[in-house]
């Protein structure tokens, strides 16, 4: 029997439906089944942090198409379709948001800082990246919430990912991102979705790891992020021992610095946290490289408070914090306003850049 759905219901559907209708207009309601349609491997979940995420997305979507002519909607249409058959290891396309082939066959040593965006925007916005600092912006990682990322399983993928190829993951740093873990209902299902997952793509799963490509954990977060990976691992041995099809060859959770008064006042603590964090991760699992792969100031408003994250934590120097590699959250969700990397800084010591800028600082070359 394959894995449970995590959401399916039609009262989920329709509780969606409603969410949505509330949050847009009569205009984006009509492009949003467009963009639906165009985008045709998501739906909303709810209930969640997750279904939040989506949602967002799925109105960025939305807008898109509504403000669009014919012809820039055809553009995005292109933007985010994939070659019906993924390269091989030494034939691989090039997509836009890679420069070479080269860059693709090389991990997270090749680089250290991402970005994390919605559905179909990898494109669009390392394009801007490259556009400000070409050089540096040479090795930023992006990853997608799902969609038609190939290197990222979400729960509102169809069939919750677990139809894509992982030898479709190509993608730098070559890294198949498995699901965020929102609550205790996603920790009782991870698991058994990464075994079917696993277990469905057997000898594919073996020939995408012999040309470079990792699996990494489930991505849990929050303050007892010890315990959840701590419960993961003691539930599944057999992800650490490295001659199991099961094995998890990267530790990835998420820390954001939370807003309660939208003036990142616990941001000092929350790095500490994360960087002791990250080290005693480090320590459990044998060393397996970490990633902390939602970062940044979650339920802030301005742009200013995003930069002021990217600013302050010193979590930029990989020799010395825990971290093998950081994204920068840069999607759509309820809590976050002006966080995308074109958003200009409308205040502080920032006034005038965008967070590209800020974020291409910290990200250069020698990283």
């Amino acid at each position: 029997m394959g894995v449970q759905s995590r959401h399916e219901t039609e009262q989920d559907r329709i509780s969606c439906s409603n969410d949505f209708e509330e949050m847009v207009s009569a205009t984006e309601a009509e492009s949003f089944n467009v963009a639906r349609q165009q985008s045709a491997k998501t739906w909303c979940v709810v209930g969640s942090a997750a279904g939040a995420l989506l949602l967002g997305g799925l109105i960025a979507a939305a807008r898109l198409s509504a403000n669009a002519t014919d012809g820039t909607a055809v553009a995005v249409q292109e933007e985010t379709s994939v070659p019906a058959e993924a390269p091989t290891a030494a034939q691989q396309l090039k997509p836009e948001l890679t420069r070479n082939e080269a860059d693709r066959l090389k991990g997270l040593a090749y680089g250290y800082c991402g970005i994390t965006v919605n559905p179909g925007m990898c494109g669009k916005y390392t394009r801007y990246l490259n556009s400000v600092d070409p050089t540096a912006a040479e090795k930023i990682f992006c990853k997608e919430l799902g969609g038609e990322d190939r290197c990222s399983l979400s729960v509102s993928d169809a069939n919750h990912g677990l139809n894509k190829d992982p030898n479709k993951c190509f993608w730098a740093p070559l890294v198949m991102y498995l699901w965020n873990v929102w609550d205790s209902e996603d920790e009782a299902w991870v698991l058994g979705a990464w075994h079917e997952y696993a277990d469905k793509w057997g000898e594919k799963l073996v020939a995408a790891r012999q040309t470079g490509l990792q699996i990494s954990s489930p991505r849990f977060g929050g303050e007892d992020v010890l315990k959840k990976f701590d419960d993961f691992f003691s539930a599944c041995p057999e992800c650490s021992q490295n001659s199991s099809k099961y094995y998890i060859d990267i530790i990835a959770f998420d820390a954001m610095v939370v807003n309660g008064q939208a003036n990142n006042k616990d941001l000092d603590d929350r790095v500490t946290w994360l960087k002791s964090t990250a080290r005693a991760l480090q320590s459990r699992y044998g060393g397996r490289p970490i990633v902390v792969t939602n970062f940044g100031s979650s339920g802030g408003s301005t742009a200013a408070l995003q930069a002021e994250v990217l600013d302050k934590s010193g979590l930029f120097s990989r020799g010395t914090t825990g971290i093998d590699s950081l994204y920068y959250f840069a999607a759509v969700n309820y809590n976050n306003r002006h966080n995308f990397v074109d958003e200009k800084i409308q205040s502080g010591p920032r006034l005038g850049q965008t967070i590209a800028q800020v974020l291409l600082e910290h990200c250069g070359p020698s990283r």
